[in-house]
């Protein structure tokens, strides 16, 4: 009984390294609780063939990692946690993110947060002698300092949909990126949609390898042919002071019917004693709405079979779900 466990180290002085860390991931001593200390000389000959990669990232002084899984709420949460040295800072992109004050519909399925590193930190890392850099300059045109510019990316799905969520702030890097995709014929269709919703059609990675294959094979011109009128569509709609895009107009309509007092995803947070402030990385999911799910999904294949036709569609003229 962990209970038990915590009552005997309590009468035995308390002072177990991973006491305090398990009395904030799983208070009640109710759940599941794992700890292990990266520095035991065990652990430390299991991973040695991956310490240059960890020193890489800066994770070879991490005191501490656990993992807590236990109910809150009648919702299970699952947590995990990384003690770092005050000295020793990860070696990770530096969160850059919004209060996300931004009202969601019914109740949040998914919650990420993303930065994306600069080509520095990727080059820090992989230490590719900048064959990284090239390959994604060649492909896209675009570079990771082009990515990263943005700051950090969010990802919200709730009863209406799932969005990808900028802060306005990033709009002039959105901008650049879209400007040099476009550029490339990477970006090769951009429209004003209803309800100013912008309409964005990528060519996509199936289309150019099709396009690369067509001159050496070309018995296989009829495949190759179709494959490349495969695209990538996403849909972008400014509100306030946010970005909006989904791969779908469908949820990013549904949100005009949004109430005036609709719940903000930072009052969710606050409400969950989550704070996404300073995090480069997180995920928050509770799976629902298969139905929902379901539906969307098969519009995103009646698009594909849409492109390879080479029939135009209008998605946004269907019902959200």
């Amino acid at each position: 009984n962990p209970a038990d466990s915590l009552k005997y180290l309590s009468e035995d002085g308390g002072d177990a390294p991973f006491t305090a860390l398990q009395s904030r991931l799983d208070p009640k001593a109710d759940g599941l609780y794992l700890w292990l200390d990266p520095q035991n000389p065990l652990i430390q000959l299991k991973t040695r063939d991956w310490q240059p990669v960890l020193t890489r990232l800066g994770l070879d002084h991490t005191r501490q990692l656990a993992l807590a899984w236990s109910v809150s709420d009648d919702r299970p949460r699952l947590q995990i946690s990384l003690v770092q040295p005050d000295d020793a800072p990860l070696n990770l992109p530096t969160a850059r993110g919004a209060t996300l004050e931004l009202p969601y519909h019914g109740d949040i399925s998914a919650l990420a947060a993303l930065t994306l590193p600069n080509d520095a930190q990727i080059e820090g890392i992989a230490q590719s002698g900048g064959k990284l850099k090239q390959v994604l300059q060649q492909t896209l045109g675009i570079s990771a300092d082009d990515l990263a510019a943005l700051g950090t990316l969010y990802y919200l799905a709730d009863d209406n949909g799932g969005y990808l969520v900028l802060p306005q702030s990033a709009k002039p890097a959105l901008e650049a990126l879209l400007n040099k995709l476009q550029g490339r014929g990477i970006l090769s269709q951009r429209e004003t949609l209803k309800e100013g919703i912008e309409h964005l059609a990528f060519t996509s990675l199936t289309a150019q390898s099709a396009a690369q294959a067509a001159s050496q094979t070309p018995q296989n011109a009829a495949l190759t042919s179709l494959m490349r009128q495969l695209q990538n569509h996403y849909y972008l709609r400014a509100e306030g002071d946010y970005l909006l895009i989904s791969d779908l107009p469908q949820p990013l309509l549904a949100r005009k019917n949004l109430a005036a007092d609709a719940p903000t995803v930072a009052r969710w947070l606050a409400a969950e004693h989550i704070d996404l402030a300073d995090s480069a990385y997180a995920y928050i999911q509770n799976q629902r709405h298969l139905g929902r799910d379901s539906y969307y999904n098969g519009l995103k294949r009646l698009q594909t079979y849409a492109d390879l036709a080479q029939t135009p569609l209008d998605l946004a003229a269907l019902p959200d779900a």
